[in-house]
């Protein structure tokens, strides 16, 4: 192999690991929560990335709900998700395959979100 198929090979691999670590939210993730009358909330979200636009999914229940706006900025992840007719606001903090944050709803409820990626 010549030496300049080496370094295309190289500067590839490590655009992939770039665009990868722009923008960590992207996979699987088990989510746990606990809904305003104290009754916990297993999910499961989904984030793609395709020509830099995200979009994914959430599941609860084996119940999709709708997701909108999603957008990473830094280490934080915001989106809206509709359940019912109401959109809630969630806002989550990524660190490696660690998720923490919060949803609210339109009433001002909110809870804690917790998950762990299970695929990226």
């Amino acid at each position: 192999m010549s030496v300049n198929r080496y370094a295309l090979i190289g500067a590839i691999l490590l655009l992939a690991a770039s665009l990868s670590a722009a923008v960590p939210i992207v996979g699987t993730w088990a989510l746990t929560s606990v809904d305003p009358d104290g009754n916990p909330i297993r999910a499961t979200l989904t984030v793609t990335e395709d020509g830099g636009r995200l979009a994914g999914g959430v599941t609860v229940e084996d119940m999709a709900l709708g997701m909108t706006y999603p957008a990473m900025s830094g280490d934080t992840f915001t989106c809206k998700v509709t359940h019912e007719g109401h959109a809630y606001d969630v806002k989550l903090k990524v660190s490696g395959d660690s998720i923490e944050g919060a949803w609210e709803s339109p009433g001002n409820r909110k809870g804690a979100i917790k998950g762990k990626r299970t695929r990226s």
